[in-house]
């Protein structure tokens, strides 16, 4: 059984009904008959009354046409109107969904689901910002004519052919799950635009893409002359400042400091220094007997403990390695 539908003059039609490869009374004349189940036709205006035949398709027949007129590029329509009336089982929906009650459904006595949709489209010229991998300020203007969204109209032929087109019918199947009329247009919506994509970036090359875009650099981050210059001298002051720091620090640390610090850290500096705190009486701030760092050499020296003539004791260094 078929399911007939009428929306206007020029689109019309049966679903449910074999295709062959012949003119088919049952269809307008330049309509796309993809299989049994799915009807297809552009047009020019919203109300689906004038056929867009870019191509110059026979508007009687459907066929070729050696008097048909090509539209050049400069004519060719860019907001294209669209009308598609499917249909598919309802063994084809979800268990727990019923459309039935949607309006956007006419459920036939054969158990199937007809619905008609319509859409526009057009190709765009986009301005964007790419920065930081993000895309930002997009901005979006129609395209002076149909250049681009003819390469997805133009290779569909108006006439039916035998068979069944996969592609529509799979995004058919998927689309016919949802729960509702609306999402089942933005399913097929999601699904469909992929396909005019591909059709579309398959006949263009990545040559033409870069030739056909406007590239304008921008400046995205501009510093004060001023405040570069502050920065680069402070720069320049900190390595002088280091490479100062770092001399002074291998100076202090030469032979003859070195050489200083280990003499007053062995037994002899230590027992010189607790003799001349000794001889000054409990004093610091006494002229300490360790010779100066330019002096320092490699010599012997004895500490002797001596009796004093009054019976005390006092430390005496002989110099030199001399005997007590």
């Amino acid at each position: 059984m078929f399911s007939q539908f009428t929306c206007s003059s020029n689109f019309w039609g049966l679903l449910g009904k074999t295709t062959n490869g012949t003119f088919d009374p049952d269809y307008p004349p330049l309509s796309i008959k993809a299989n049994r189940n799915i009807v297809m036709a552009y047009f020019m205006d919203k109300n689906l009354t004038v056929p867009y035949n870019s191509v110059g398709y026979n508007p009687t027949t459907g066929g070729p046409d050696e008097n048909g007129i090509v539209l050049p590029d400069d004519q060719l329509v860019n907001e294209v109107h669209m009308a598609l009336a499917m249909r598919f089982a309802s063994t084809a929906v979800d268990a727990d969904v019923d459309l039935s009650m949607d309006k956007g459904f006419y459920r036939g006595p054969t158990g199937t689901y007809d619905i008609i949709l319509s859409c526009n489209y057009e190709s765009l010229h986009v301005d964007y910002t790419w920065f930081n991998g993000t895309i930002r300020d997009v901005m979006t203007a129609p395209a002076p004519n149909g250049t681009l969204s003819e390469i997805w109209h133009g290779r569909s032929s108006p006439t039916s052919v035998s068979g069944d087109s996969p592609t529509l019918q799979t995004i058919l199947k998927q689309a016919a799950v949802q729960d509702s009329s609306k999402t089942f247009a933005r399913k097929w919506a999601d699904l469909f635009s992929p396909v005019v994509m591909a059709t579309i970036g398959g006949v263009t090359s990545n040559r033409m893409n870069s030739l056909e875009q406007i590239r304008e650099p921008t400046l995205v981050v501009k510093v004060s002359i001023p405040a570069l210059t502050f920065l680069a001298f402070w720069c320049i002051v900190y390595i002088i400042f280091g490479t100062v720091l770092m001399v002074l620090a291998l100076r202090a640390a030469s032979e003859q400091d070195i050489r200083d610090a280990r003499a007053r850290l062995n037994v002899y500096g230590i027992v010189t220094w607790a003799v001349s705190l000794a001889q000054s009486a409990g004093r610091e701030d006494h002229e300490e007997l360790m010779p100066r760092e330019q002096n320092v050499r490699e010599e012997r020296h004895l500490v002797g403990l001596l009796q004093g003539p009054q019976q005390n004791f006092y430390y005496k260094v002989f110099r030199g390695g001399g005997g007590i």
